[in-house]
């Protein structure tokens, strides 16, 4: 069935709401470093004679599961709280910074000074466009003892805490087996907090969560075997969201870009309309934008399709904000929501 629309006042009572949301974040938390690189400045270097890429501005942002962090302050969630582990590096400074500037509680972050870097993208912006991209801590190797302050620091909050999203970006570093089975443990010690899980490569290690993945990763969960550029159809989203909230008896959650999200849960399949929007635009972030709104709204007790209608509006804001991660505000989500144009089904 097709999913409801949100009228002006379900969406301000929504909003009011989520500022007494409880959120935790566990997962990749990584810095987005962009260089801004001025091709006309270039020169041979004296040392080596190779062509310099002079940068004419630098910026950090938040991403991975700080962009998750972001979204929610932007949105207006109450409280949030940060597990992680950093390395003892300028990136790790940078990074606490970041966090601290918009009241994320960082006491959780634990600080592994052997065998890991703290994650980062290093993103060189020439003429415009995106360049190859430097990735930090890909080598990471989380040690035993950082597994446990992490998951004694997770237990000390998860009272206290209405949702905890579970992020996974690298495929090496914080979800070792310790990890996994040790989160697994306390969400089912703590039944009232909702786990919602947004992991690249490690979904079916969290069978009792709730699931956000996109299209493509529900399809492989599925057993088809589809490549990275395929299309994936309505229908076999559908069919896909489907299996997956049989198997695991939580609601799931399947993004299609553009062309919205499919919720499966005991009420039945929801296809969410995407968002019709003119212009350029970045997908970059767009995934943390969409599980951060479902968050936000799961925190309040909404159901799952108006946590994906929210959580579309949010990725909407985002995604027009160019070489950037962007945040969604409540008057951005508002002024979208009021012009908004939906895609038809396809």
């Amino acid at each position: 069935m097709i999913g409801p629309r949100m009228t002006e006042t379900q969406l301000a009572t929504l909003l009011e709401r989520i500022s007494r949301a409880r959120i935790g974040v566990v997962g990749d938390f990584c810095i987005d470093s962009y260089y801004i690189v001025d091709s006309e400045a270039s020169k041979p270097s004296l040392e080596t004679g190779l062509m310099t890429r002079p940068v004419r501005e630098q910026r950090t942002t938040l991403g991975g599961a700080g962009n998750i962090t972001a979204n929610l302050h932007a949105i207006g969630v109450g409280h949030i709280r940060a597990f992680a582990v950093v390395g003892h590096d300028s990136m790790g400074a940078e990074l606490l910074r970041l966090l601290n500037a918009i009241g994320v509680d960082t006491g959780s972050l634990g600080v592994q000074k052997d065998g890991w870097q703290t994650n980062c993208y290093l993103k060189p912006i020439i003429r415009g466009e995106e360049s190859n991209r430097f990735d930090l801590g890909v080598f990471n190797s989380i040690s035993g003892e950082s597994e446990r302050i992490l998951l004694g620091s997770l237990a000390d909050a998860l009272p206290e805490l209405d949702v905890l999203i579970i992020n996974q970006q690298f495929e090496r570093g914080l979800h070792s087996e310790n990890v996994k089975s040790g989160i697994n443990r306390l969400l089912a010690r703590f039944p009232g907090v909702i786990g919602l899980v947004d992991c690249r490569n490690i979904a079916e290690s969290y069978p009792a969560a709730v699931h956000k993945l996109n299209d493509l990763e529900a399809s492989r969960l599925c057993g088809f075997s589809r490549a990275p550029t395929d299309a994936i159809t309505r229908q076999e989203a559908l069919r896909a969201a489907s299996r997956l909230h049989s198997k695991w008896r939580n609601p799931v959650f399947v993004t299609r870009g553009g062309q919205g999200c499919i919720v499966a849960d005991d009420s039945g399949t929801h296809d969410i309309p995407g968002l019709r929007i003119a212009g350029k635009i970045d997908t970059v972030g767009a995934g943390d934008s969409v599980v951060s709104g479902i968050a936000a709204c799961m925190a309040t007790g909404s159901a799952p399709a108006e946590a994906a209608s929210f959580g579309n509006l949010v990725a909407g804001v985002t995604v027009q904000k160019l070489h950037q991660t962007g945040t969604a505000t409540p008057d951005e989500i508002r002024t979208l929501h009021r012009h908004a144009v939906y895609m038809e089904p396809d």
